[in-house]
């Protein structure tokens, strides 16, 4: 899954401007109720911790 043009939208992401991210997007995995990207621990993080992350993560819909 794609969180497009992250910075814009959400904000910091742990405590790191997102607005240089030259690619554009943030890509991250979904499994079981647990987020999984090159951040998280290796076990993912529950949605809502992960979402806790963002400065706006309250507005992340991964569709369910």
């Amino acid at each position: 899954m794609r969180i497009p043009s992250p910075g814009r939208f959400f904000g910091k992401y742990r405590g790191q401007d997102t607005y240089n991210w030259n690619n554009g997007y943030h890509a991250v995995d979904v499994l079981n109720g647990r987020v999984y990207d090159a951040f998280t621990p290796k076990g993912g993080e529950l949605i809502a911790d992960y979402k806790a992350h963002w400065e706006y993560g309250d507005v992340i819909d991964f569709g369910f």
